[in-house]
């Protein structure tokens, strides 16, 4: 699933000082779900300990520990049908995995070095992938570039656009009915002012929107493109008095923001199939939800709600990742669009190591259960299991998730800049 249909995601989430200690130094904290919709049954949860998952809708949970590879790891997201390729950002590189995070491999071409500060599988075609490389750790680059793949996201050559020098590119993400076009955050190079790219023929021409005169030097984020309209964006924008879902319509260049989370932080939101929309953040310590009927144009505030870190939302199904230690479980599923919501997994629940992993993941294992995350039997040993080189990696970021994981990007990180020692969030 795409990762505008999954917000992190890391980057619309914010570390959390809550829940016990980890050897690492952080705090075990939730960043993305991923409900691919070929496989109705699996669900999965990227955290800041690894990837939890389930192949049967819930009635048993695995999980998958952070590797060399996928070492700090956020943005997750995943490519189309039938690929279902899982795409990461390590503290390093690009990464994925096509065997539900067993193994990893790099991305390789223009993204190969580092410096990959944002990715977007496409959602209609799963040989198509857009990242964001930034000019730090990549060669002799000196510009945020936006380039392309046409192979699964396995190699990156197409430059479509070349940030002017200063400038610092947040997001790329192209529209769902029309992949040509494509939006480009930026946060200029001019007291940080935030500007729209835009391309509607993929890449050969763009113009540039300057959102200054709406927003001042708020920073932005890309959430989404609406799901019908190519010319609907959806931003995460961040003023002095509160950050705002802020919509922009590339017809007209107006923008509107028709939701505000004052004093406190945006961590989430998604577009459903049928239309509706779901916003969540945090106000001070209180978890706030808010859903719209209507396309965005008024909003319900639901009462008392979960301290949301990502949504994703299936076949009527709306999926949510909250506070372990605050609301009682990590992973939910609403089926009223958010007014309620059924608990599907706390982290005690994790009944095993995935099979794949379960040498190179036991000594973290055991890590994770001195610190009461879950339960001994979680780590029980297959010797059978020949090591894969999975295990051994660990993030020393500290908090929990963002909307993204560092993020919307939001991992506690400023949305004008996105460090290489993260981290999305969108």
């Amino acid at each position: 699933m795409p990762r505008a249909r999954v917000l992190v995601v890391a980057a619309l989430l914010v570390l959390s000082a809550r829940g016990a200690a980890r050897a690492d130094g952080a705090f075990p904290d939730s960043l993305s779900v991923l409900a691919p919709a070929d496989r109705p049954r699996r669900i999965a949860l990227a955290t800041n300990f690894g990837l939890i998952s389930t192949n049967d809708a819930g009635a048993t949970w695995s999980w998958v520990c952070e590797g060399p590879i996928t070492n700090c790891s956020t943005l997750y997201s995943e490519s189309a049908a039938p690929a279902d390729r899982v795409f990461a950002l390590s503290a390093d590189d690009l990464v994925y995995s096509d065997d539900d995070a067993c193994t990893w491999s790099v991305a390789a071409g223009a993204v190969a070095g580092g410096g990959v500060v944002d990715a977007f599988p496409l959602a209609e075609d799963a040989t198509r992938v857009l990242a964001v490389v930034s000019p730090n750790g990549v060669g002799a680059q000196t510009a945020y570039t936006v380039v392309a793949s046409s192979d699964d996201g396995a190699t990156f050559g197409e430059v479509l656009y070349t940030a002017r020098s200063g400038d610092v590119v947040t997001g790329v993400e192209a529209a769902r009915t029309d992949p040509d076009t494509i939006y480009v955050t930026i946060a200029s190079a001019t007291g940080f002012a935030p500007l729209l790219a835009i391309t509607n023929d993929g890449g050969t021409t763009w113009r540039m929107v300057d959102l200054s005169p709406e927003l001042g030097q708020g920073g932005i984020r890309l959430i989404g493109v609406d799901r019908t309209n190519a010319a609907r964006v959806f931003l995460r924008a961040s003023l002095t008095e509160a950050e705002v879902l802020a919509v922009f319509d590339a017809t007209t260049d107006a923008l509107t923001m028709p939701l505000a989370f004052p004093g406190g932080l945006m961590t989430a939101f998604v577009q459903t199939d049928e239309g509706p929309l779901v916003a969540a953040g945090r106000l001070n310590e209180a978890g706030a939800l808010h859903r719209s009927l209507d396309g965005g144009a008024t909003w319900q505030a639901v009462a008392s709600p979960p301290h949301v870190r990502a949504l994703a939302e299936r076949a009527g199904a709306l999926y949510a990742a909250a506070d372990d230690t605050l609301d009682g479980w990590a992973l939910g599923v609403s089926k009223d669009l958010g007014l309620t919501f059924t608990p599907l997994m706390r982290f005690a629940d994790v009944g095993s190591i995935a099979a794949c992993v379960r040498a190179s993941c036991q000594a973290t294992c055991e890590g994770e259960v001195a610190i009461g995350l879950w339960p001994a039997s979680t780590c029980k040993a297959a010797p059978e299991m020949a090591p894969t080189g999975q295990g051994g990696g660990g993030c020393a970021v500290g908090g929990g998730g963002a909307l993204g994981g560092a993020s919307l990007v939001l991992a506690g990180l400023a949305l004008v800049t996105r460090p290489r020692t993260r981290r999305r969030g969108r």
